[in-house]
């Protein structure tokens, strides 16, 4: 994936031929409704075309799978896709390889340098015994580049339809999922959220959800409210069991705590093991 500025007088065609990429999968990828129309200094993402693929109207994962020459398990692995079956349109899918048909007087070591691929993983890759032993015309896999691993958290706060549509898309790219919010009241309690949904769809994706507990009320952050609770024990202890309690009832995996007081705010997560 590249990202292109757009420069005056640009056409979405012309930035298509410059990186050699498909314009309708440009269109689709960037949500674009007019084409035609290009915003200077606008951002669009640009799929690689060699080992990206963008999920147009009526494609199913077998059938980008086959088109790729990837298993459907590999190329499901690759972009952490739980189910096969949910996938959306406009969604980018990263191929777990690519493929090089060997030529006369190739090496394995040639075809390795190429891609900047160590020789050890093309040999475990595409299970080659001796690497002085191919031919010809044999296809050679060559994985992709590895992502870097990093935890993400994502805050929720839609809670309808469109919400649960949007966790099911993009849940993939996330570790957990935080309600916004719970918020803590003077006495204990705190408020609820009609969440399942959403939290099911988190789940579905393997994202843990979280409890995110607030000091917001009154649609502000109240440092008096955080301070009522952090001074009164009593009222601490009341908070805990209740917290416990919702936890528990929405099989939460965590609590996410950001009491906004001080600069900076106080924001901690918890996970249960």
């Amino acid at each position: 994936m590249q990202i292109h500025v757009v420069q005056s007088g640009e056409s979405l065609w012309r930035i298509a031929q410059m990186h050699a990429s498909d314009i309708n999968q440009i269109i689709v990828v960037n949500q674009l409704d007019n084409p035609n129309i290009l915003v200077v200094g606008q951002a669009l993402v640009i799929p690689e075309i060699n080992d990206e693929y963008v999920i147009q109207p009526g494609d199913n994962l077998w059938t980008i799978a086959q088109w790729y020459g990837v298993s459907l398990q590999d190329l499901a692995d690759a972009n952490q896709i739980v189910d096969p079956s949910l996938i959306y349109v406009g969604q980018l899918l990263q191929m777990p390889y690519f493929t090089h048909v060997v030529q006369a007087g190739e090496s394995l070591w040639e075809i390795a340098s190429q891609y900047g691929v160590p020789v050890n993983q093309l040999l475990q890759t595409n299970y080659i015994p001796n690497p002085s032993a191919i031919s010809i015309g044999q296809i050679i896999r060559i994985p992709t580049a590895s992502k870097p691993v990093k935890e993400v958290n994502a805050y929720a706060t839609k809670f309808d339809e469109q919400g649960r549509q949007e966790v099911l898309m993009l849940g993939r790219h996330f570790t957990y999922l935080s309600s916004f919010t719970y918020g803590a009241r003077e006495d204990g309690t705190i408020t609820t959220l009609q969440d399942t949904p959403v939290l099911n769809a988190a789940r579905a994706n393997n994202v843990e959800p979280l409890l995110a507990l607030t000091n917001f009320a009154n649609n502000t952050f109240d440092s008096d409210l955080a301070a009522a609770i952090l001074r009164n024990p009593n009222i601490q202890e009341t908070l805990i069991t209740n917290i416990l309690e919702t936890l528990r009832q929405k099989n939460f995996s965590g609590l996410n705590i950001d009491l906004n007081m001080f600069i900076p705010r106080t924001e901690t997560i918890i996970t249960t093991s």
